[in-house]
């Protein structure tokens, strides 16, 4: 028979007693057979989520590995690690159907997590020498390294730890082998740090040429102090502050101090500032120098050396002050020159200053009664006094009615009126003596 593509037509006929009868003609069309479907090998990760296979031809069919004919697309099982084999063809719109292609489906296993190693620092401290901070990469082994931080989210490269602050940092590491993704491990970053030592007397005060103890602080069990002075050179030895001069940096020369851990960490600085103090002046200083009467007045004061102070000035005015600048208020009744009685610390009584006084002038208005419009009156009628002044009053003065007994001065009467202005206006009390009697 002929197996080529195409259409033949054959003929048959039938003989008797040696006589063949007419033909008949019979056509043979061979149909053509679908090639093999094209496939791709497929692969896919242990447990992972499989997709159904996929093949280029028409009318696909899928087979097992034993040729056994499935009911539709299959989807591979990923639970197992090894190969899966599937088969698939292709029949045409004529009902053929063409060989089988073989598919096979690798299960890859997942790889182990990445051998780790854990990191630790020391917390960034002024005194810490430099350390070298490097990515984590050095600290992990695997291929295809991927690297998340514990919200799950993924560094684009291996991350470097910080070290500004003390404690632990975790940081997840997978390894990626044939694009299947393993478990993650975990980096642990310790930051480590030590605490500032304690410094039982964080300010130290002597007076000038007094005699100093080495200065006190305690660090933590094997640790090692290291000092720093005030000029910034560095020992292992225990200063004894100098006290020939007095300090340079208000508040104190600092002198600092720091701890090494057994754990090889530098700890912040502590602080202990020195005062040396000598006996005070005192100068004074009229910011205002001219007043109204009756007016208060500002008067500076300022101190050399350290307080708290101790201080008395002319006028009756004594006090203590904890700063070098002060200002008190005073209440002069006339033009006053104020000068330093005496000014001290706890180094002992000192001198007054430049300058050792302050002058502060006052203005003194006066008032002058005009004519009385009457010079007689009776008790109990209406008294009016005209005036002028000269001079600045006060804001808010006012003016009231005195009298004096012309034959006694020591005698004084006074009037239930007052006013802002001329004239005063009164009514003369019916208690008023019978006699020559001046108002002013």
């Amino acid at each position: 028979m002929n197996s080529a593509v195409g259409i033949t037509v054959y003929y048959v006929s039938q003989t008797l007693s040696g006589c063949e009868g007419p033909r008949a003609s019979l056509t043979v069309r061979v149909k053509s057979t679908p090639g093999t479907p094209g496939v791709n090998p497929v692969s896919f990760c242990n447990n992972s989520q499989a997709q159904p296979l996929t093949a280029n031809g028409t009318n696909l069919k899928w087979y097992d590995t034993s040729d056994n004919l499935l009911g539709g697309t299959p989807t591979p099982n990923t639970n197992t690690v090894g190969n899966q084999t599937y088969k698939v063809s292709q029949t045409s719109s004529e009902g053929c159907e063409g060989p089988k292609a073989v598919l096979t489906v690798v299960i890859n296993a997942l790889p182990s997590q990445p051998s780790v190693s854990p990191v630790t620092y020391c917390q960034i401290q002024q005194d810490q020498p430099a350390q070298n901070v490097t990515s984590l990469a050095s600290n992990a082994s695997g291929q295809a390294l991927r690297w998340y931080n514990t919200d799950g989210n993924q560094f684009p490269n291996a991350p470097i730890p910080s070290i500004d602050k003390a404690g632990t940092q975790t940081y997840h590491v997978s390894q990626t082998v044939n694009n299947c993704e393993g478990p993650k491990a975990d980096i642990v970053v310790t930051v480590n740090t030590v605490s500032a030592p304690t410094t039982p007397k964080p300010l130290v005060v002597y007076c000038v040429n007094d005699k100093a103890s080495p200065l006190e602080a305690v660090g933590e069990t094997g640790s090692q102090l290291k000092w720093i002075d005030p000029y910034g050179r560095v020992s292992s030895d225990t200063p004894t502050p100098p006290t020939l001069n007095t300090n340079v940096q208000p508040g104190g020369d600092p002198f600092y101090v720091y701890q090494i851990g057994t754990n090889g960490c530098y700890s912040p600085r502590a602080t202990i500032k020195v005062v040396v103090t000598s006996p005070p002046t005192l100068a004074l200083a009229a910011p205002t120098g001219t007043v109204n009467l009756g007016q208060r007045a500002p008067l500076q004061l300022k101190f050399t050396s350290s307080g708290p102070f101790s201080y008395t000035l002319t006028g009756g005015y004594t006090g203590t002050s904890l700063k070098t600048d002060t200002t008190i208020s005073v209440l002069p009744r006339g033009n006053t020159i104020y000068q330093v009685v005496t000014v001290s610390n706890g180094c002992g009584v000192g001198l007054p200053g430049n300058p050792a006084t302050a002058q502060i002038n006052v203005i003194v208005p006066t008032v002058s009664t005009s004519s009385l419009a009457a010079t007689t009156l009776c008790a109990g009628t209406s008294l009016s006094v005209p005036f002028t002044t000269n001079g600045q009053f006060n804001s808010g003065n006012i003016f009231r009615i005195e009298m004096v007994s012309s034959a006694d001065t020591s005698k004084k009467y006074a009037i239930a009126a007052t006013a802002t202005s001329s004239p005063v206006t009164g009514i003369l009390p019916l208690t008023l003596p019978g006699e020559d009697i001046l108002s002013g």
